[in-house]
């Protein structure tokens, strides 16, 4: 087990919250603006 493999999978973590935020957002501006999609 290397040193790094922590800070890979928080990495690894943050990206997918990263990526859920993103679609959460998204999903929100087309039910605040479905004249926009």
């Amino acid at each position: 087990m290397s040193p790094l493999a922590p800070l890979a999978i928080s990495a690894e973590n943050a990206v997918g919250l990263g990526v859920a935020l993103v679609l959460l957002a998204f999903v929100v501006c087309a039910l605040l603006f479905p004249e926009r999609f």
